[in-house]
C-alpha cells in the first residue's frame, strides 16, 4: 500500500493541480508538470498515477489508492460520472484548505489548556509529595490534629492527585485503543460505536447532519444532483 500523504501535501497538490487544469492543462500534462517540481517519493506516486491513466483507471479510483481524504476521492467520483474536474478538484482544495484552518485553529485553542493541565499536575505533585508531608509533620511535632478545613483541603489534594494519575492514564488508553483498533474499521462501525456513547450521541447526531448538508450543498451547486433527487 502506498505512503499516505500528509493532509498539507495533499491540499497543496490538489490546489495546484485545480490551477494548472484551469489554465487549460490536461490531467496527464498537469501531472507531469508537478511530478518535476517535487521530492522523490511524491514523483514515483505521480508516475505512478501516469502510468495507471494510461491504463484507463479512473482518476478517484487512483486517488484512491494513495489514500487521498475520502471527501476528495467523493468528488473525483463525481466528476469522473459527469465530466466536471475542474469543479471537483477546486471543491477538494477548498475542502482540505478549511480541514487545515480548522486544524491550526484547534491546536491553538488546545495549547494553553494543555499547558495549564501540566502545570495544575505538577503543582498538585509538589503540594502532594513536598508540602503535605512537612504539614502533616508539623502537627505530629506539636502531638495535634489537623483541623477539619486543614483535613478537607489535604483529602482535595489527594483526590486531585490521584485524578492527575488516571484521567492522562484513560486518555493514554483511549488514544491507543483509536490507533490500534478504532481507525483500522469501517466508518459504519466507527459512528454505531460513537453513537452508543450516551454524551456525545447528540453531538454527532448534530455533525452529521451538518455534515451530509455540507456535501449535499456542493453536489447541488455543481450540478451533480438535484432537488428531485434529493
Amino acid at each position: 500500500m502506498k505512503t499516505k500523504w500528509k493532509s498539507s501535501d495533499q491540499s497543496l497538490f490538489i490546489t495546484r493541480l485545480n490551477s494548472l487544469v484551469q489554465k487549460g492543462y490536461s490531467l496527464d500534462e498537469a501531472l507531469r508538470f508537478l511530478s518535476l517540481q517535487t521530492d522523490k517519493k511524491k514523483r514515483t506516486d505521480l508516475l505512478y498515477c501516469l502510468e495507471e491513466l494510461k491504463r484507463g483507471t479512473p482518476f478517484f479510483k487512483i486517488m484512491q489508492h494513495l489514500r487521498f481524504h475520502r471527501d476528495v476521492v467523493t468528488y473525483l467520483y463525481f466528476a469522473e460520472q459527469h465530466g466536471d474536474l475542474a469543479f471537483s478538484l477546486n471543491e477538494s482544495a477548498e475542502l482540505l484548505y478549511r480541514k487545515q484552518e480548522q486544524y491550526k485553529k484547534i491546536s491553538k485553542m488546545l495549547r494553553y489548556p494543555v499547558l495549564l493541565i501540566f502545570i495544575m499536575i505538577g503543582v498538585l505533585y509538589i503540594v502532594q509529595h513536598v508540602i503535605a508531608p512537612q504539614f502533616l509533620s508539623v502537627y505530629d511535632s506539636m502531638d495535634m490534629k489537623p483541623s477539619p478545613l486543614n483535613s478537607a483541603l489535604l483529602a482535595s489534594f489527594q483526590i486531585l492527585s490521584a485524578a492527575a494519575v488516571i484521567v492522562p492514564s484513560a486518555a493514554a488508553v483511549c488514544i491507543g485503543y483509536y490507533f490500534l483498533y478504532f481507525r483500522r474499521i469501517q466508518p459504519s462501525s466507527q459512528m454505531r460505536l460513537l453513537m452508543k456513547i450516551p454524551i456525545l450521541r447528540e453531538g454527532f447526531k448534530l455533525f452529521n447532519s451538518y455534515y451530509i448538508s455540507l456535501q449535499l450543498s456542493t453536489l447541488l451547486k455543481g450540478g451533480y444532483l438535484t432537488t428531485k433527487a434529493c
